[in-house]
């Protein structure tokens, strides 16, 4: 009878853990974003794409970087007639989604 008391408080245990942590990394990041294909041009850059994409509160690495994790790209080196898809982050606003300000920049 006392093993099966163990095994209820035990389940009960890992269930709070998993709940918690689920919980915990759903509140974490929350950010979505919506994918632009881009082209890349002759003399276009990594970092002149990505500042061309950042909001205005966004380091440009992170968008290097989410850049390259999204196109699986081992490193920043482009070449012309690439295509690139670059995440950019979306907002709520009153519930409905709105793009932020980066991708409105000329």
């Amino acid at each position: 009878m006392k093993g099966r008391g163990v095994m209820k408080k035990l389940f009960v245990l890992m269930l709070m853990t998993t709940i918690l942590y689920t919980g915990y990394n759903f509140l974490q990041d929350d950010t979505v974003y919506h994918y632009e294909q881009i082209t890349v041009h002759t003399g276009d850059t990594m970092w002149a794409i990505a500042d061309r994409w950042a909001d205005q509160d966004e380091d440009v690495r992170e968008v290097i970087y989410r850049i390259c994790e999204t196109n699986a790209l081992a490193n920043t080196n482009l070449k012309p007639g690439q295509k690139l898809l670059v995440p950019v982050r979306m907002q709520f606003v009153d519930q409905l989604m709105v793009a932020e300000a980066g991708d409105i920049k000329g």
